[in-house]
């Protein structure tokens, strides 16, 4: 009697949680999650700071639509960094209707953070709306203000944009001079090209290099008569920048320079020379110098962008490898 009890003991003791004696096995469902938006939203509202800094990260992190008119709401909250945050987040939920308070925001705010962080979500929402309040931004005695609106008026592509732009290629700050020349790039206006060609003998290398930059994205093949000028730039940076502007216009103008370039001692430089070759390589010198630049090269991602533009230019020639067959 004494081993048929204990064996009964050690029945019920080795059974899994859940089972009773004689029953059947119980799955029990996971536990419901409760949803964190409500809460997040609803924390918007509380007096203490802390939970409400805490509810707009949580916010950040969600990006979801409900939160929306509590995020508006918090536009007007008595502190910049959670203003600033509100601004962020309906910026990259795209909210249209936050638009106009942004507008408002940029110009009146006392806090350079918000009117800065108004400035770029305003690129997210490209209100032709909110020109006005961009144009007038410029004037922000915020660097960063100043240049952010720059930026996204560019963005915007409207030609309420150019007068003002090429107005602060002249400005004294150096930084508000590329970030004009950046915009004048994206708005893509013909007319800022003879502009822009007033700096192709700027003394600052980073000036020429956006110059450079900013003409390759016109699409227009007056663009591409101060791009060659620049190939002859003394700075191998800058000359490397206008033949890759070419080549995106698919112009081989700069391949010769993008051959010499494959033996550079800069990363960067090499990189940049493959994705000219790729892009308007010949079907002779161009495979080849690739071939041997790769053999050659010791960093591996610059050599791994060789080896695709490589690839690149053997699906466009249909060019067998050794082995017979053509890379795909």
């Amino acid at each position: 009697m004494r081993k048929v009890a204990l064996l009964s003991v050690l029945m019920v003791l080795t059974k899994p949680l859940g089972w009773t004696i004689g029953a059947e096995v119980k799955i029990q469902p996971p536990p419901i999650q409760e949803d964190p938006v409500p809460k997040a939203i609803s924390d918007l509202k509380n007096p203490d700071l802390g939970i409400r800094r805490q509810a707009i990260e949580k916010l950040l992190q969600f990006r979801d639509p409900r939160s929306i008119p509590a995020l508006l709401d918090s536009l007007r909250d008595e502190n910049a960094m959670i203003r600033a945050a509100a601004v962020d987040v309906l910026g990259l939920l795209r909210a249209r209707e936050a638009s106009g308070s942004f507008a408002q925001l940029l110009l009146k705010d006392p806090s350079p953070q918000v009117r800065q962080v108004c400035a770029i979500s305003l690129a997210y929402l490209r209100d032709p709306l909110t020109v006005p309040s961009l144009i007038e931004a410029l004037q922000d005695s915020s660097e960063g203000v100043r240049l952010a609106a720059a930026r996204t008026l560019g963005l915007i592509k409207t030609p309420e944009a150019l007068k003002p732009l090429l107005k602060l290629l002249q400005d004294k700050n150096l930084n508000m001079r590329r970030s004009a020349i950046t915009a004048l790039g994206e708005l893509g206006m013909e007319e800022a090209i003879p502009s822009l060609e007033n700096y192709l003998a700027d003394p600052d290398i980073l000036v020429r290099q956006e110059v450079a930059r900013s003409l390759g994205r016109f699409s227009n093949p007056k663009s591409e008569s101060p791009l060659k000028k620049l190939l002859k730039d003394k700075e191998p940076s800058v000359s490397l920048e206008a033949a890759l502007s070419l080549a995106g216009l698919q112009n081989d103008a700069g391949l010769e320079a993008a051959l010499g370039f494959l033996k550079d001692s800069s990363p960067g430089i090499r990189q940049k020379a493959a994705g000219v070759l790729g892009l308007v390589g010949d079907k002779e010198k161009a495979p080849q110098a690739l071939k041997e630049s790769l053999k050659e090269e010791k960093d591996p991602q610059t050599k791994q962008l060789i080896e695709f533009n490589l690839n690149q230019l053997r699906n466009r020639y249909r060019i067998k490898e050794e082995n017979g067959k053509t890379k795909k």
